[in-house]
């Protein structure tokens, strides 16, 4: 009597492997939103103390695109734009920031918003 040999699919996996799957999604996107809400924090907190940041959905077109004067005054370091799953998450490219403090909000800007071009806030000088 010969013995049937079941035909496996190459694309089975275990149930182990789908829970593993899942949880490194879920730690990737715990990582976005964290980082997300960080940049949110950041942008309330220039308002709360009367600085600036402009959004790229704000700005005239022509900034956005060929690299007039405004873009390379403020010395942008490359294309303005997030990841589209930071979009589909909520979250929002900055044209520029303001910040009082260049050492130590600049740093953090720099971080947060590597998109962005980070100039000093003129007000901060007169205080």
């Amino acid at each position: 009597m010969s013995q049937v040999i079941p035909h496996r699919s190459r694309l089975q996996f275990g149930l182990r492997t789908l829970f593993v799957a899942v949880a490194f999604i879920a730690m990737w996107l715990g990582w976005e939103l964290r980082f997300i809400h960080e940049r949110q924090e950041f942008l309330s907190d220039l308002k709360r103390r009367n600085l600036t940041y402009e959004l790229v959905s704000e700005a005239a077109p022509s900034y956005q695109l060929l690299g007039s004067d405004y873009i390379t005054w403020y010395d942008l370091p490359g294309p303005i734009a997030i990841p589209f799953w930071r979009r589909w998450l909520g979250d929002q490219a900055v044209l520029r920031i303001s910040v009082g403090d260049v050492s130590k909000d600049g740093a953090e800007a720099r971080r947060l918003f590597p998109e962005a071009g980070i100039i000093r806030d003129w007000r901060t000088e007169c205080l």
